[in-house]
């Protein structure tokens, strides 16, 4: 699923590609090969929700920061 909450802030043309309340389900190896088609913030998590993977990015001072973290 992704962070609804940057919606406002985000002004690429058909960026949101699925409904803000979707969340995909689908295998590993098929999230890696169609990230590209994926929303730059998004939250990752297994079904039994044990663990999450958070992307997200950053403007600082002018430069883009992409970041990931699991929990």
């Amino acid at each position: 699923m992704w962070d609804i909450h940057t919606k406002e802030r985000i002004f690429i043309k058909d960026y949101w590609k699925f409904k803000k309340k979707a969340v995909l389900k689908m295998k590993a190896n098929l999230l890696f090969e169609g990230e590209i088609h994926l929303p730059e913030d998004i939250y990752i998590f297994d079904d039994s929700f044990n663990w999450t993977i958070a992307k997200t990015h950053e403007d600082i001072d002018g430069e883009r920061y992409c970041l990931t973290m699991g929990i």
